[in-house]
């Protein structure tokens, strides 16, 4: 349930519980990715699945003794019950094709991956670029190093050349609307004529927030994203979101990596929604 300012609790006018899938390799920072899933969901109803892929035919013991530990530990921290799903994979591409299917049955609103990208190279890892290449829900992408808090500032690429792209941002949009964050606008500009279009598009967003917001403008540069990542980094911002786009990611001319910032987790937002749903709140508070 959603609070006044007077701490009584609001009704929602419905309640849907979210599904949160969270890939883990059982290496050191599976914890924290684990963990920075339930701190960033914390105040929405969720249900929370830990997938992890084996190769042989069944799951090694200390593997799974490694899964009983993250879980009892999640559940010592925030009383947060997590389920465990396990399907064996020898490829990148098997690891996809798992979440995938698992996903065609179970609808899940995000899946949250790590990354071993480091500040040097801004690569993903091999496992972690193909699922967000190939699966087809929103995915979160998880540095290494991250605070365990919700993120107070957030980027949030804002070019509409399409329209699918802004209905992309309009679920994180009713989400983010709970928080008192600071968000930051980013649009790329080439011209005067498409600044003018830019700031008619900022009054758009002038009606969806009341405050805490600003806008950046990414001037003469090419439109992708490596280019974004470098301008965020300028705003010290703790977190990004970018409407899925196959041409701006240059999923085609990478084809085995793609560039993640080192430093903050990014949400890639795939799925569309009417922008008139942005804030229909549909999940209750905790």
């Amino acid at each position: 349930m959603k609070e006044n300012d007077n701490g009584t609790q609001m009704p929602l006018a419905a309640q849907r519980i979210r599904k949160i899938l969270i890939a883990v390799d059982l290496e050191k920072n599976s914890e924290n990715l684990l963990m920075y899933s339930v701190v960033v969901t914390k105040r929405i109803l969720c249900e929370y699945t830990l997938f992890y892929c084996h190769q042989g035919e069944v799951i090694a013991p200390e593997d799974a003794e490694k899964v009983n530990l993250l879980l009892q530990k999640v559940k010592e921290v925030y009383t947060v019950e997590v389920k465990s799903v396990f399907r064996q994979a020898t490829t990148n591409e098997q690891v996809s094709r798992k979440i995938n299917e698992l996903h065609g049955i179970e609808k899940f609103d995000t899946i949250v991956i790590g990354t071993s990208n480091t500040p040097s190279t801004w690569k993903m890892g091999s496992v972690s670029t193909q699922i967000l290449r190939e699966v087809v829900a929103n995915t979160l992408v998880v540095p290494p190093a991250i605070h365990l808090a919700f993120p107070n500032n957030i980027s949030i690429l804002a070019d509409t050349e399409k329209k699918t792209d802004i209905e992309k941002l309009t679920a994180f949009n009713r989400y983010i609307s709970q928080f008192n964050v600071f968000l930051n606008f980013v649009f790329f500009v080439d011209s005067k004529e498409c600044l003018e279009e830019k700031q008619k598009t900022m009054k758009q967003y002038q009606t969806f927030f009341d405050a805490n917001f600003t806008f950046n403008f990414i001037l003469q540069a090419t439109r992708n994203l490596t280019n974004f990542l470098s301008k965020i980094e300028e705003t010290m911002c703790e977190s990004a979101v970018i409407a899925w786009n196959a041409d701006f990611m240059g999923v085609e001319a990478n084809r085995n990596s793609l560039p993640c910032s080192p430093k903050i987790a990014i949400f890639y937002s795939k799925n569309s929604e009417p922008t008139e749903n942005a804030f229909q709140f549909e999940t209750p508070l905790r």
